[in-house]
């Protein structure tokens, strides 16, 4: 969350008196979760792999500057702690919500990026790793997007 008010002034010496802020997301919410139509399983961890882990926020203008001295990286989370997600098949199924949201720099991936989406999933036949490609979307802030 972020607020900036600037050349603002308290007209008084009351402290129930103040300054009106308006405050704003400055990243973008990511969850995560599977329909009732997924394959009965566990998936085990999720993670956002190339995305932009660092960038310079300026609050005079409410924007990121994500054109230099920034880097990419991994975030991940293991999923219910070590014993993962189970999903049987019969209804939709938050994998990530709360405090297991994913506050990312808002960005933009190009059409060529390498930025994937990376989930660890079980089916009883050993674990498979699904992958899904960034390339070609937008995360804006104050948004909040569910990759299902």
């Amino acid at each position: 969350m972020v607020a900036s008010k600037q050349n603002q002034t308290r007209n008084t010496t009351s402290i129930a008196a103040g300054v009106d802020m308006s405050f704003s997301h400055a990243l973008t919410a990511i969850t995560f979760a599977v329909g009732k139509d997924m394959v009965p399983g566990v998936f085990k961890s999720i993670a956002i792999k190339g995305a932009l882990t660092t960038a310079t926020y300026n609050l005079n203008t409410n924007t990121w500057n994500t054109s230099s001295g920034t880097n990419t990286g991994n975030i991940s989370i293991m999923l219910n702690g070590t014993t993962g997600t189970v999903v049987d098949g019969t209804e939709n199924v938050a994998l990530t919500s709360g405090v297991n949201t994913m506050m990312m720099i808002p960005q933009t991936f190009s059409s060529s990026s390498t930025a994937y989406i990376e989930a660890v999933f079980n089916n009883g036949n050993g674990d498979k790793t699904l992958t899904a490609s960034l390339a070609g979307t937008t995360w804006d802030a104050g948004t909040s997007i569910i990759y299902k």
